[in-house]
């Protein structure tokens, strides 16, 4: 708890989507243009308004088939794969939200090309998007909760315990998960 607030501080649009989520106030987040898609989309949550611009449809089409952001040579592989997932865990939460098909297609695509080009354990420790894979786990897709098991593997490896940023990510993942 921090400040009386069991939500961290901090201006994060992760921190402010869990704040609000939780009834607790969050003042206007506005991610520049130049922001990172997993930016983007969390303050498109967070204020409630159409994810498409944060998408970028030109953007997208620059991409391999599925990935929700192009990969550059200015971004490292974990840099990348990192912003990829939270983008697909905020988007996960929009598709829930918003009850878009359009959306939820995209977001199926993204986690399909994941499961099928990018290895969860060459990339970050943080369990981003966990539910997602999960929940597609427990529809039949052995690779993916294959690829949630490795996402919480990693997360716990060397002390046995989610460092606290990704146990923030693991309850958010959890609550999304206790809605169905």
């Amino acid at each position: 708890m921090v400040n009386g607030s069991p939500i961290r501080d901090g201006n994060d649009p992760f921190f402010g989507w869990r704040r609000s989520r939780h009834g607790e106030q969050t003042g206007k987040v506005i991610a520049s243009d130049d922001a990172g898609g997993d930016t983007r989309l969390w303050a498109c949550l967070i204020e409630k308004v159409s994810p498409l611009s944060a998408l970028n449809q030109g953007e997208r089409q620059r991409t391999d088939s599925g990935s929700l952001f192009p990969q550059s040579s200015a971004r490292t592989i974990e840099v990348w794969t990192e912003q990829e997932l939270s983008s697909a865990h905020a988007l996960w939460w929009i598709v829930r939200t918003a009850a878009d098909t359009a959306l939820a297609r995209i977001l199926d695509r993204a986690i399909d090309w994941h499961i099928e080009n990018i290895q969860p354990d060459n990339a970050t420790n943080r369990p981003w998007s966990i539910h997602v894979f999960a929940e597609r786990g427990l529809q039949g897709h052995a690779e993916a909760m294959l690829y949630a098991e490795t996402l919480l593997h990693n997360t716990l490896s060397g002390t046995g315990e989610p460092e606290p940023f990704s146990a923030h990510i693991l309850m958010d993942a959890a609550e999304g998960l206790d809605m169905d």
